[in-house]
């Protein structure tokens, strides 16, 4: 597990916390602003700002499109445009053909990546491990050990 590793730096005599994770550098913008008459307002002028919001959302669905991918290859074994490269007479993407146990494991494993980037741990083969053995358990469980199963 790999923790965050927080370092300050001095810009013209003010002190900016900066935080070091395993996927980028965060850099404190209260920080930036604190010595500047009006810092307030320019973080405030700075999220008004229309670029600003459509770098934003780029931003999101660049890092959503990332953790996706990282649960298909864990999953699946190949990214969505590896599937859709391999299978292009099919529609959709590789959910729409996963079968309800593929599924029913990767809405399990959304749940948990949130938890494990919450907690700050990284993802190396996690993620793998967590899919391989969901997908054990529920391919080879009993099924007639369930109620009202035949």
């Amino acid at each position: 597990m790999s923790k965050a590793k927080k370092s300050i730096i001095k810009v013209q005599g003010t002190a900016i916390t900066v935080i070091a994770q395993e996927h980028g550098d965060y850099i404190s913008l209260t920080d930036m602003v604190r010595n500047f008459e009006g810092g307030g307002a320019l973080i405030e002028q700075w999220l008004k700002n229309k670029d600003t919001v459509l770098f934003l959302r780029v931003w999101e669905q660049i890092t959503y499109a990332t953790e996706a991918d990282l649960l298909n290859v864990a999953l699946f074994g190949h990214t969505a445009k590896q599937w859709r490269d391999t299978n292009p007479k099919l529609e959709g993407n590789v959910g729409d053909c996963a079968g309800v146990e593929q599924l029913l494991v990767l809405a399990n494993m959304e749940g948990m990546n949130a938890e494990f980037i919450h907690m700050g741990l990284p993802q190396g083969e996690r993620l793998n491990q967590i899919a391989i053995r969901q997908m054990q358990v529920l391919t080879y469980a009993n099924l007639k050990a369930l109620p009202g199963a035949k």
